[in-house]
């Protein structure tokens, strides 16, 4: 009987003493899935926004030419593009805050005292991370900068009253906006592209430990 409950006492202490690590892993393995998912779904969604965006100008100019005088933020082809950029938005604004909060996650991780978990890995893709919520914020100025601009270039077309070269010029304008936010969905998409090689590693590593 004695020998039954020293067991049972050594077993306890045992799962005791595994627990915080195997819980520490558990964590570490659920964050990095956050963030791999996050990533692929903001590259997707920025790829929509940037294609809709590159779209605008030449579906608005067809709009135009089959009636200058028309309500053309309302055009069917017009309106759909602008519909299908901002749920792309939505969703991009959504994997934004599940990649923050894994962020969070783990950067509490890497303050614990976690044993064997892969430190160095972990430490590469908080730093990536960080950068990447910097590089967010930029676009996300970027992109509410471009909406202001194409509300006063709907404004503009309309007082234009059918002039194709006041309304060519409002064009230009708006699209200045758009190459700039397309240029910043460029380095975004790069750099996620090198952050999820880094995640993965991480994975890997994590993997690896017994």
């Amino acid at each position: 009987m004695k020998r039954l409950i020293f067991l049972i006492v050594s077993l306890v202490l045992l799962l005791t003493a595994c627990g915080p690590a195997f819980d520490q892993k558990a964590q570490l393995d659920h964050q990095t899935k956050v963030v791999l998912a996050s990533l692929k779904t903001e590259t997707q969604q920025m790829q929509v926004i940037d294609d809709t965006t590159s779209a605008f100008p030449s579906t608005f100019e067809s709009a135009f030419k089959d009636d200058p005088t028309g309500n053309l933020k309302h055009d069917a082809d017009v309106a759909a593009l602008i519909d299908r950029r901002s749920a792309a938005y939505q969703k991009l604004s959504n994997a934004q805050s599940d990649l923050q909060k894994a962020t969070t996650g783990l950067n509490k991780l890497s303050t614990q005292d976690h044993g064997d978990l892969p430190s160095a890995q972990l430490k590469s893709v908080l730093s990536s991370l960080k950068l990447a919520l910097l590089d967010f914020k930029t676009f996300d100025e970027y992109y509410k900068e471009m909406q202001k601009a194409e509300t006063t270039f709907f404004s503009d077309v309309t007082a234009a009253n059918g002039d194709h070269a006041l309304v060519d010029e409002a064009l230009g304008r708006v699209n200045q906006f758009g190459s700039s936010l397309s240029q910043q969905a460029e380095i975004i998409v790069a750099n996620y592209a090198t952050m999820t090689g880094e995640v993965e590693a991480l994975q890997t590593a994590l993997k690896q430990m017994k």
